[in-house]
């Protein structure tokens, strides 16, 4: 299995080690230790991709907190799909209502819901 280190995931996603750790903190991402060294599985970066998407579209650390832990339902991620689709299209139509943005006609979370209805979990829909 690969593994990662705080400065790879760093340069990789553009932010810094200490965002990093700082998402540690928060629980939303636990790598392993080998003695000082942080060691990130792909779990963790695949966590950390959608942490910093999620941030992009306005989600709170708590939002994304609560779509992540979903994960381990062992649902084949059916729940924690529905509840992410839930989710943005909230922020999409308050993001519409207040003018922020004006979604494209063909962007929905139906569109997406089929999408994905062949997808095995919201890292496939993510290219992650």
């Amino acid at each position: 299995m690969k593994t990662f280190n705080i400065s790879q995931l760093a340069e990789e996603f553009g932010i810094t080690p200490r965002a990093i750790r700082f998402y540690e903190d928060e629980e939303l991402i636990k790598p392993t230790r080998q003695g000082q060294s942080r060691i990130y599985s792909p779990r963790d970066r695949a966590r950390l991709a959608l942490i910093l998407r999620g941030k992009r579209v306005g989600f709170s650390l708590i939002e994304i907190k609560e779509m992540l832990d979903l994960y381990d339902i062992n649902d084949g991620q059916a729940t924690q799909l529905a509840y992410s689709i839930k989710k943005f299209d909230e922020r999409i139509t308050f993001a519409a209502i207040v003018g922020d943005i004006k979604p494209p006609p063909l962007l929905t979370s139906k569109i997406a819901c089929s999408s994905l209805s062949g997808a095995s979990s919201l890292s496939k829909f993510f290219n992650i």
